[in-house]
């Protein structure tokens, strides 16, 4: 299946007589398909490695194709000479070419597959365990053996198993192979895109082609998408099976679809409020504008069903309903949410929609959801989120009386306290991270021969590189609270290197580019770092390894070239030496 039963994206001219590039074309379009039948397959591992090994020539074979079409692109040897160089300083694009040679005279990539579990019972659910799963086994069945397992009763009412599977390369273990596909998909049709523009010829658009063969343009826009087309957008959910762990039934997104909504016929039912969102105005009156939109809904229905308007960046609104039915699925659909605002682009979210409400003490605080609570309330609440970080919200109980409905007042708060919006507003807060720490990244790559940045002693390929490119601290958490110390110091130097990765590429250039913002981001790397390595000198006392604590420490005082950082490693060294004195002494004597 491509991007949906009925139709596929694809580029192209309207007119292919005057393409400066047709056979590049055909050989993207070749590509996207072949992404999306690897995506179709990420959870059957020898369908998937198929489709991936024609992914990666299909993708190497753009510039071969693109410079036998030279003669059709004015001044190409000046013109490609620029573009080559940018290819060469792309990592990911360095990789696919050596990643073809590999498939086409050595065979299949070395690659490993991930595995992250979790039990969502909550919007903000972290994953309890992680672990390196059997290549060949599938996702489903993982995810039915975990299932399977003694989990306790309350997380089985309302809790959703949640198995991702994550394929990485040996050699680029920083970037999920699908995300790696899609990056390189979008370099190169910029490519593409900018030779029409050095012919001065119509520049390619995105159509949607049809079973029947017929196109029509896709609208909507794709400028946040950095070349790449809108389905390419790598989630995590397109690559996780999920099961209810009330009924142990397998669920996928596709299960929870959301409406759109048109302007006709929220018109044609409750009036043209509509027209007046676009203006000019600021959102507290915006806010109170659409209140009044829900009071009219909910008093002509005699209910809200949730609805969700998405401000896309070409300023216009997508109006979304949906229904959920229980706890586990209002889980799902927080997240799905989230990531359809990410592969939309939307500037902002507005949700609005029925509440249940209680009072909540320190005292005694609220552990079970509101709705089994006798004490509870109504309201129509309605949240404000953008993705540069504005939040508002208004709240306002209502009850039902004699066939009618009354609202009480409206109360205002400048964040909203909404947890359903959880997994958006942390989607949102790591792109914001991400986007102010390039500045350009710095170039730091660890080579698979050279010696691990976790000071280990062993090659980064036969240490740390396996594991990066996961979530490990929460591993190494769960591993260090079981006594699984052996296995718990792996974890926590998978994710000391990997923090020294995004030290070296995010946070270096921001110090040389802005040293005062960054200062921030400097000392909260100097933290975490040095709680790693504490963490890692722990596993090595409760592995009876004292001797080697204060070698290691000593090892790591060069991550970080600053004062305080050495402090931070001073301090530890200090904290360790009544530990290790006495094993040093007892090392001599022996001697």
């Amino acid at each position: 299946m491509i991007c949906s039963a009925r139709r596929m994206l694809e580029v192209g001219c309207e007119n292919i007589e005057n393409c400066p590039t047709p056979s590049a074309h055909s050989r993207l379009n070749d590509a996207h398909r072949l992404w999306h039948q690897a995506e179709a397959n990420y959870n059957d591992p020898d369908s998937f490695r198929v489709n991936l090994n024609a992914c990666i020539q299909t993708l190497r074979n753009v510039t071969f194709v693109l410079q036998k079409e030279k003669s059709r692109i004015p001044n190409f040897d000046g013109w490609y000479a620029g573009w080559q160089s940018t290819l060469r300083e792309d990592n990911i694009l360095r990789w696919l070419v050596d990643a073809r040679n590999v498939i086409v005279k050595e065979g299949d990539l070395e690659t490993l597959s991930r595995v992250r579990v979790a039990i969502l019972d909550s919007y903000n659910g972290s994953p309890h365990h992680e672990m390196n799963v059997e290549p060949m086994a599938t996702t489903k069945d993982i995810a039915i053996m975990m299932a399977s397992q003694d989990i306790p009763e309350q997380l089985k009412k309302d809790g959703v198993l949640r198995v991702e599977r994550k394929w990485i390369a040996m050699d680029l273990p920083d970037y999920e192979l699908l995300e790696a596909m899609s990056h390189s998909y979008g370099v190169l049709s910029t490519m593409i895109l900018d030779a029409h523009s050095q012919s001065n010829a119509s520049l390619p658009k995105i159509f949607t082609r049809n079973k029947g063969g017929s196109v029509k343009p896709h609208k909507g826009p794709i400028t946040h998408l950095n070349g790449r087309l809108p389905c390419m957008v790598v989630e995590s959910e397109k690559r996780t099976v999920r099961v209810k762990l009330s009924t142990n039934q397998l669920l996928t997104m596709k299960e929870f679809k959301i409406k759109k909504i048109t302007k006709k016929v929220v018109t044609e039912r409750y009036g043209n409020v509509l027209d007046h969102l676009v203006k000019p105005q600021t959102q507290r009156e915006r806010l109170f504008m659409l209140l009044e939109w829900a009071k009219n809904i909910l008093q002509t229905d005699g209910y809200h069903v949730p609805i969700v308007l998405f401000e896309l960046k070409s300023n216009k609104l997508q109006i979304l309903s949906f229904a959920m039915n229980d706890q586990a699925e209002k889980h799902l659909m927080a997240r799905k949410l989230a990531q359809d605002a990410v592969s939309l682009g939307a500037k902002s979210i507005t949700g609005i929609g029925e509440a249940w409400c209680v009072m909540s003490h320190k005292d005694k605080p609220v552990r079970v959801s509101p709705e089994e609570l006798p004490d509870r309330t109504e309201a129509l609440v309605i949240d404000y989120l953008s993705a540069e970080g504005e939040e508002f919200s208004i709240f306002c109980p209502f009850v039902h009386r004699n066939n009618s409905i009354e609202f009480g007042e409206v109360v205002e708060n400048h964040r909203s306290n909404n947890i359903f919006y959880i997994p958006l507003r942390e989607t949102w807060k790591r792109k914001r991270r991400l986007e102010s720490s390039r500045v350009p990244l710095s170039k730091y790559k660890v080579e698979v021969n050279a010696l691990c940045p976790c000071h280990s002693g062993k090659k980064y390929k036969k240490c740390c590189a396996p594991h990066i490119g996961t979530i490990l601290m929460d591993t190494a958490l769960l591993l260090y609270s079981q006594k699984e110390y052996e296995r718990a110091e792996q974890a926590f130097r998978a994710h000391l290197t990997q923090y020294i990765k995004w030290y070296h590429i995010h946070t270096v250039p921001f110090l040389k580019h802005n040293r005062e913002d960054a200062e921030e981001i400097f000392q909260l790397d100097i933290q975490a770092i040095g709680e790693i390595v504490d963490r890692i000198a722990e596993c090595l006392l409760h592995q009876d390894r004292k001797v080697d604590i204060d070698p290691f420490l000593e090892r790591t005082s060069d991550i970080i070239d600053d004062s305080r950082y050495a402090a931070v490693i001073g301090d530890l060294r200090k904290k360790f030496r009544s530990s290790i004195e006495p094993a040093l002494q007892i090392t001599v004597s022996d001697e």
